[in-house]
């Protein structure tokens, strides 16, 4: 996974458009890009949720760490017998 997340802009300089329901328009264009939801926020940047680009940023960094992680221990829970 790359370290550098890149995010476009154009749904931002939509009027009216914040962060997240900027996120629900790229996520619709882009698996990768999460949507920065209530819940994903709460699970992910655990404290009071601000909806801004920066915190989508960390949102973003997070998930996709979590992802990893859970992509390399799947291995390990294959080598697991009842």
């Amino acid at each position: 996974m790359s370290d550098t997340i890149s995010v476009p802009q154009t749904p931002l300089n939509v009027q009216g458009t914040g962060p997240a329901t900027a996120s629900a328009m790229l996520t619709a264009v882009s698996a990768s890009l999460p949507f920065m939801s209530d819940e994903a926020m709460a699970a992910a940047l655990p404290g009071c949720p601000e909806y801004t680009v920066k915190k989508y940023l960390q949102l973003v960094t997070a998930l996709r760490s979590k992802a990893e992680s859970l992509s390399n221990s799947s291995g390990q829970l294959s080598k697991v017998h009842a």
